[in-house]
């Protein structure tokens, strides 16, 4: 039971972290200024452009 947990626990992790990409790159394709979306996401801008790499 608690590796049934910890499995659920970490598949809600990677959920949450494939959302906030797909967030990422809407923005920018949208053309939001990466200083913006890192305001936005408490991402560094370094971060973010590795991201839409």
């Amino acid at each position: 039971e608690e590796g049934l947990e910890k499995g659920l626990e970490k598949g809600r992790e990677e959920g949450i972290e494939q959302g906030k990409v797909q967030l990422i790159r809407g923005m920018h394709k949208n053309g939001m200024l990466l200083e913006d979306i890192a305001k936005f996401t408490g991402l560094s801008t370094e971060e973010i452009q590795n991201i839409l790499l």
